[in-house]
């Protein structure tokens, strides 16, 4: 994510009367490709833009290559995973949403291979 798809904008006084006021909030601009029903959206929480470190991290080039590298390994992680376990092809249009069930068994897996060092 490079800072240009980030803006920082400043929440109004009256929005909030909290103490939250004080932070900035960013917001990402619109997605066309991600507004379609078609596609599959997946957020993830890679920092907190509240802590100027992680921000900084995260608005890096060696953050965002490092961040990249971790989602893409286990996208491919997941796929790969549900190939082998529903036996269909992940390119097919007609590939069901994996069952809460399924989900558990893939992060109970990867959890298990991350206690013995994959």
């Amino acid at each position: 994510m490079s800072k240009t798809n980030l803006q920082r904008q400043e929440e109004p006084a009256s929005a909030s009367s909290s103490d939250r006021s004080e932070f900035g909030c960013y917001r990402l601009q619109p997605c066309p490709a991600c507004s379609s029903r078609q596609v599959l959206l997946q957020i993830v929480e890679t920092g907190f833009i509240t802590n100027r470190e992680e921000e900084d991290y995260l608005n890096s080039k060696d953050g965002q290559q490092e961040i990249a590298k971790c989602v893409t390994d286990a996208v491919k992680n997941y796929t790969s995973w549900l190939e082998k376990t529903s036996g269909q092809n992940s390119n097919t249009q007609n590939n069901p949403v994996p069952s809460p069930a399924n989900t558990d068994a893939f992060l109970n897996m990867i959890e298990t291979k991350e206690k013995n060092g994959f």
